[in-house]
């Protein structure tokens, strides 16, 4: 009998059931190899399991947050008992950003609710080490000089919505990032459908998206950074592709941090390649999903 885990990660997308097989995470697959297991079996392993291998990666690939602050996951049990520990309590009244920012270790869920989402963001760390250590760098000196307040702020909006539910759009030509911004879905997702995986890629950084896509519906809509990278980029391996993404876009969101309105839409499921029920085109003619740009 299937675990309630294995229901809930189930995906139906292109033909393929599982959460190891869909389209959305073919960047995060690359991390199964050191891993030694499929992302589905470590979504069913048992906690202590899924935590040693997270925090194998970790050292392996040598992440830090800076120096002499190796990155580590935790349970989010033992988040309170270092703290009490190692900082006398103080964690406890801290935000996650100023958490991981002071101890550079996540605090992750492992059973319950929660559970699913967090390892979703500890694969995400693994994945994009530098721009998580730049996103959550810029929330907690947000925090350290404001507070937290009522409201986060325009800069702590824009990092939520791209750490939770974001998409870099890597693109060969500038020209692609300007149709996405004035949201020309015909040209961008039906005529040049068979340019994407060859000179428009997306890679999806959102823990909280690829959560949701586990029961996807037409209007899910990611928070979209456009990159342009140069051809060399589109030559070298898959995984020195996001290893260099990595770089480079953790470079660019320091220089400039994400705001709301920098951010474009993109229903994800017209990505070609991520659904079946793209492939007719008057799947992109709901306006209540692929809609024009303002004004």
């Amino acid at each position: 009998m299937a675990s309630d885990r294995a229901q809930e990660l189930s995906i139906i997308a292109d033909g393929a059931t599982g959460f190891a097989q869909a389209p959305w995470l073919n960047a995060w697959r690359l991390l199964e190899p050191e891993l030694g297991l499929s992302l589905d079996a470590l979504a069913e392993a048992e906690a202590s399991e899924r935590l040693d291998r997270l925090n194998r990666v970790a050292v392996s690939r040598g992440l830090f947050l800076r120096a002499e602050q190796p990155l580590r996951f935790i349970a989010q049990t033992e988040a309170k008992t270092e703290a009490k520990t190692e900082a006398q309590g103080q964690i406890l009244a801290m935000s996650y950003e100023q958490a991981v920012a002071t101890f550079g270790a996540v605090p992750t869920r492992v059973n319950g609710p929660g559970a699913l989402h967090d390892l979703l963001n500890a694969l995400a760390w693994l994945c994009f080490p530098r721009v998580k250590a730049v996103l959550h760098w810029l929330q907690a000196t947000e925090i350290a000089r404001d507070g937290i307040g009522a409201a986060r702020g325009r800069l702590r909006d824009g990092v939520t919505l791209l750490d939770e539910n974001g998409i870099f759009l890597v693109v060969r030509n500038q020209v692609d990032a300007t149709r996405l911004r004035e949201r020309a879905w015909h040209r961008l997702l039906i005529e040049d459908r068979a340019r994407w995986g060859a000179e428009i890629f997306p890679v999806p950084l959102g823990h909280g998206l690829v959560e949701r896509l586990v029961r996807p519906y037409p209007a899910l809509t990611a928070h979209v950074r456009p990159l342009r990278l140069p051809p060399a980029w589109f030559a070298v391996s898959p995984l020195e592709q996001i290893r260099q993404l990595d770089r480079v876009a953790a470079a660019r969101l320091r220089a400039r941090p994400p705001l709301p309105g920098a951010l474009d839409p993109l229903p994800v499921l017209g990505i070609p390649g991520w659904w079946a029920d793209n492939l007719d085109p008057a799947f992109y003619r709901d306006m209540r999903v692929f809609r024009p740009r303002p004004g």
